[in-house]
Order: structure tokens, then C-alpha cells, then sequence
């Protein structure tokens, strides 16, 4: 599945404040890239807004509650319950029949008013199917633009800095001068400005993450504990 990206190369060359080279705006581009890819490696889900279709649960239960693999769930689209389906391998599988009402057969657990942090569906009045394989969910999770503008604002910003410390060493490494890593310290008044040294942020990026400290705690409050499907 294609995914959108959570930032754009063109705003993190406004953070820059100066107009880049085609070879470094290409190189920025492509540490943005992975960066992202690092991200949501580490908190564990794709972030940005998209419709998903997955068939649980992965294990046995027997529970009136559905974890969906996607946290930060908009809403639900469709939602099966076949307690003879195959997984989806067979045609029959999940056909009308089988399909749930929201918040007469279902209720998506919803936090706040536009989000379901956790990603929560709960069955009205009985248990979703022991075995497993045989609900199927088709739902709309992520963060839109706007709202990575806003409230989760911090999740963009984690890309910006990231990505803007990894061009710098870049830089850095070949010999050019383009400020450095992370900001350690800073004092507003007759302006200061001190960067985390390169073998700072070398021993950071060798952790397991391969992300710098700072950002692994900007994005601490996204981070998906829920099982991988």
C-alpha cells in the first residue's frame, strides 16, 4: 500500500530558510524518505490517514473486544462476522449475510470525538467469534494533513528535525559546512546556538530505533503497544 507522506521536502527546506541546490535538495529528499520509514517502523503503524482491510483476530479469544491493528481509527467502513469463513480464501467468505450494523451489533470505543486512540471495537451484548480469521474490518485510521498541522503537529516536527540533523552530518561528512545535529543548547538573548557532536549522534543513531533520542521521545505519545496482525 502506497502511503502518504507525513512531510514534505519542500517544507523542510523552508525550515532551512535558504533555497537548495538540486543534489541537495534530491539528497534531502531521500533522507526523508528513510526517516520516515524509521518512524513508523518505531511507533509500530503507518500514521498517515488510509483505509485498511484486515481479518481477525490472529489468535483465539473470546472477548467483546476487537483490537484493530491501526490505532488512531476515523471510522468503520464495513464490518463481517462469519463464523465459518476461511480467512477470506474461500468466495463465500464475509459475504452480505454476514455483515454487522455500527452501534447496533458494534460500537467503535472512541476517546475523543473524531479519533479511536486504541482502535477498539466492541460487540453489543456478546463476544466477537473464538476462532480465528472470522471478522473481517474494513475501517479509515491515521492522521490527516490538518491534523498533523495541529493537535499531532509534534509527529511532523519529529520528521523535520530528524531528517534535518542526518542532512547536516551528511554535509557535514563531506566536508561542508551546514550547521550540524540536534540543537543541545541555546540561549535567545545575544543568540547561542551549541549542536549535539558527530560521535553524539553517531552512538544514537547505532541504537536499535536508529533514530536520535530526541526524536524517540517526540514520538513516544503515538506509540502502538497493541499485537501486529
Amino acid at each position: 500500500m502506497a502511503l502518504t507522506d507525513i512531510a514534505t521536502t519542500a517544507n523542510i527546506e523552508l525550515q532551512l530558510g535558504t533555497a537548495l541546490a538540486a543534489a541537495d535538495t534530491a539528497m534531502l529528499d531521500a533522507i526523508r524518505l528513510r526517516v520516515e520509514a524509521q518512524i513508523r517502523q518505531y511507533v509500530r503503524w503507518t500514521i498517515t490517514r488510509a483505509t485498511h482491510t484486515h481479518i481477525l483476530p490472529r489468535w483465539r479469544q473470546d472477548s467483546n473486544e476487537l483490537q484493530l491493528p491501526e490505532p488512531f481509527v476515523a471510522s468503520v467502513t464495513t464490518v463481517h462476522e462469519d463464523y465459518n469463513s476461511r480467512g477470506g480464501q474461500n468466495a463465500a467468505d464475509f459475504d452480505s449475510d454476514t455483515a454487522l450494523t455500527i452501534d447496533t451489533d458494534f460500537w467503535l470505543d472512541t476517546e475523543i470525538s473524531t479519533l479511536s486512540h486504541a482502535g477498539i471495537l466492541r460487540r453489543y451484548q456478546k463476544n466477537w467469534p473464538i476462532s480465528p480469521r472470522t471478522v473481517k474490518v474494513v475501517y479509515l485510521a491515521g492522521f490527516t494533513s490538518t491534523q498533523l498541522d495541529d493537535e499531532f503537529h509534534f509527529v511532523r516536527e519529529a520528521v523535520f528535525n530528524e531528517t534535518l540533523a542526518r542532512y547536516n552530518f551528511a554535509k557535514q561528512q563531506q566536508n561542508v559546512t551546514a550547521g550540524a545535529g540536534p540543537v543541545t543548547m541555546e540561549r535567545l538573548k545575544d543568540y547561542t546556538v551549541k549542536y549535539a557532536d558527530t560521535s553524539t549522534m553517531q552512538a544514537e543513531w547505532n541504537a536499535p530505533s536508529g533514530l536520535l533520542g530526541r526524536t524517540m521521545a517526540n514520538l513516544d505519545p503515538i506509540v502502538y503497544y497493541g499485537e501486529f496482525i
